[in-house]
């Protein structure tokens, strides 16, 4: 039978739109459908940890709903412990709903800690600080941890080449941890040199470093750390000097032959020198700004320091505590420059309000009479805060 071509499209749009409404009521239907209930939690594999503990991490329950989201932040939370290397669930269909099989694989209790080829750290400062004791529970998290803590230790007396791997073996009651370092050779600082500089002397430059040369008498570890943050030093100590634009690179690190010496080139770019163009006040009405710049030590043509305008700082705040403004707020910025090698000096002061003095505690005097220490203070209550 030929079907005319316009009720073809007519059963097929009826035909769509029935399996629309279908998969519609089919969603309704699963949404309106109960929830699982838990009708039991099993817990395999436990020798020696106590089932109650271990339940009383699970918020799945028996006779709660079931749901996803908890079972996968039940497990979360049980191998946060370091109790277990590896834990399986599996959920069996039940009457009534489902129960849910925890099964365990517990970690082992370390039995004892060997250290092969130590040499220049001693065996009890190491084991102080290491996070795996015997006794304890093994942990592959703290196994790392305590990894890094040793070569931490190495680095910092010139070990940079330190290498610590472990080897964890079946013992009688438990596991052997096995550390086996490969120290390399103990590394000293040969030279420093000290490039690009012509503003700051090498031994200024130097004296804000950790990093060292060795003496005739006495040698100094290679210490990486330092060195990295000697290099923001020496940038820090630039800029208070007015070099603001001034940076600083490691050019190179160098070994030699057998790994036991470094030798060391820092470059300096140190830019301008700024000078003070001008010192703008903002925020003061209790003192006139030409007192507070007479009483400055910084002044226009001066070059920046950081160290100088740290004192005025201190001075200023000094001002207003005489005055009771104990809590007077005084900031510095640098708004800018007006001209090559020039900057602005900006002082803004949150003046405040005053302080005043509310009681008088005297405590601890045994002999003297408080009336006594209380005149030779020669404040009162209600008094300024000065």
């Amino acid at each position: 039978m030929r079907i005319p071509r316009g009720d073809i499209l007519r059963i097929a749009m009826e035909a769509g739109l029935l399996a629309l409404l279908l998969g519609f009521a089919s969603a309704a239907i699963a949404q309106e459908e109960p929830a699982q209930n838990i009708v039991g939690v099993e817990l395999r594999g436990l020798e020696r940890n106590d089932p109650t503990v271990v339940l009383s991490k699970i918020q799945s329950k028996e006779g709660r709903a079931y749901s996803r989201d908890t079972v996968e932040a039940d497990i979360r939370r049980l191998y946060a412990t370091g109790l277990f290397a590896d834990i399986d669930l599996l959920e069996e269909p039940a009457e009534g709903g489902v129960r849910l099989i925890f099964r365990f694989q517990e970690n082992d209790i370390l039995e004892d800690i060997v250290f092969l080829g130590l040499k220049s750290l001693k065996e009890k400062e190491i084991k102080k600080d290491l996070r795996l004791q015997i006794g304890d529970i093994f942990n592959q998290y703290y196994l790392k941890q305590d990894i890094e803590s040793m070569r931490e230790k190495y680095l910092e007396k010139g070990y940079p080449f330190v290498e610590i791997q472990s080897k964890p073996r079946a013992g009688q009651a438990g596991v052997i941890l096995e550390y086996i370092i490969r120290e390399g050779p103990e590394v000293t600082v040969e030279e420093v040199e000290i490039k690009g500089n012509r503003g700051i002397d090498d031994g200024d430059v130097e004296d804000v470093m950790e990093t060292k040369e060795g003496t005739l008498f006495s040698s100094k570890p290679f210490v990486e750390r330092k060195l990295k943050n000697d290099l923001v030093r020496i940038k820090k100590y630039y800029r208070s000097e007015g070099y603001l634009d001034a940076e600083v690179f490691l050019e190179d690190l160098r070994y030699s032959d057998d790994k036991s010496e470094v030798f060391v080139t820092i470059r300096i770019e140190e830019g301008t020198r700024y000078k003070i163009k001008r010192i703008l006040l903002e925020g003061n009405t209790l003192f006139l700004t030409d007192d507070i710049l007479a009483g400055m030590k910084t002044k226009p043509e001066d070059f920046y320091t950081g160290n100088g305008l740290d004192k005025d700082v201190t001075l200023v705040r000094d001002m207003y505590g005489e005055k009771a403004y104990i809590n007077a707020d005084v900031k510095i910025d640098l708004p800018g420059a007006e001209e090559k090698g020039y900057i602005n000096l900006a002082r803004a002061s949150q003046e405040g309000q005053k302080t005043y003095i509310d009681k008088v505690v005297i405590q601890g005097n045994t002999k003297t009479r408080d009336y006594v220490i209380r005149r030779a203070l020669g404040v009162s209550p209600g008094e300024e805060m000065n």
